[in-house]
């Protein structure tokens, strides 16, 4: 093509977004509390307490650290539901945005190491988490945890905050109920940022895996009964439009 082409020839628009224009992806926004989400956790309490004791994991069963956090014995005492809901829903709408600004400013190299991007650290200084990564109480809200800073620590949920809760501080708590109380042994760090070693990242990469595998089944499952609910309702259809026919010819 000579330069007088070139000079003439119609230009290309470019289809890269403006840094503006650009999603941004993150798991939790600044947003009112979820009813959906407090049903869920209310049924996860309903369904502990209704667990029988005889089998609680014993702490002495727990092992000293959990991917090298270290487990304390401490006090898991379940508060009153409505003080649970008022500390939720200030957790929700206020700690959990000043807390991950606090880390955006403090705690840089230490995001960096847990694998946040330059990108996520950014959208932390104005309170949204990380896509893939939760804060997480230590002592849990359900147990009397507080939303004080020592007590938070943002971690990535697959498979390190799962596996807190549901292999460590869950099966010693089974069969509590409101105002009981128990010493459990609790994974506990005062780093704020939870940056794993890199021996457990196969682990990691595994659980992310059969994470994202289980989700496309769901979806996929999901897809096919759909489908056969339409199919459902338009041979519903099909025989009501047959019956009618038939009656039309017999008059």
């Amino acid at each position: 093509m000579s330069f007088e082409e070139k000079a003439f020839a119609p230009q290309r628009k470019s289809k890269k977004r403006s840094k503006k224009n650009r999603p941004y992806y993150y798991v939790h926004k600044k947003r009112p509390l979820q009813t959906k989400d407090e049903e869920l956790r209310q049924s996860m309490a309903k369904k502990l307490a209704e667990m029988p004791k005889s089998e609680r994991l014993k702490p002495e069963d727990v092992p000293d650290s959990v991917y090298d956090i270290p487990c304390v014995m401490t006090e898991f005492k379940v508060p009153s539901l409505a003080e649970r809901k008022e500390r939720r829903k200030d957790f929700e709408l206020n700690v959990r945005a000043a807390f991950l600004k606090h880390l955006a400013k403090t705690k840089f190299n230490e995001l960096r190491a847990a694998g946040i991007t330059l990108k996520q650290i950014k959208g932390m200084r104005h309170g949204y988490t990380p896509n893939g990564f939760n804060t997480h109480h230590m002592v849990p809200i359900h147990g009397g945890g507080t939303n004080d800073f020592s007590n938070l620590v943002l971690i990535r949920r697959i498979p390190y905050h799962d596996d807190l809760h549901n292999k460590v501080i869950n099966p010693q708590i089974r069969g509590i109920k409101e105002g009981e109380s128990v010493m459990i042994k609790i994974p506990k760090t005062d780093k704020g940022v939870f940056v794993p070693h890199e021996r457990f990242l196969p682990i990691q990469r595994e659980a992310q895996r059969l994470a994202v595998e289980k989700k496309r089944q769901k979806i996929k499952e999901k897809q096919l009964k759909e489908r056969a609910e339409r199919q459902k309702k338009q041979k519903g259809k099909t025989l009501l439009s047959l019956i009618k026919q038939k009656r039309e010819y017999w008059k």
